[in-house]
């Protein structure tokens, strides 16, 4: 299964997840998860 990483935020907001929980489900931290939202969030420019 292939997973943009542009649309984390997007999609973990339709679930109604927070960060941490997201973390909590993949196994890292929920600082890698705000890192990855930051990162695709300001590359897109949204």
């Amino acid at each position: 299964c292939v997973f943009d990483l542009s649309q984390l935020k997007f999609i973990r907001k339709k679930l109604k997840i927070t960060q941490a929980e997201l973390a909590r489900k993949a196994g890292i931290s929920q600082s890698m998860i705000a890192k990855i939202e930051a990162n695709f969030t300001s590359t897109n420019g949204k």
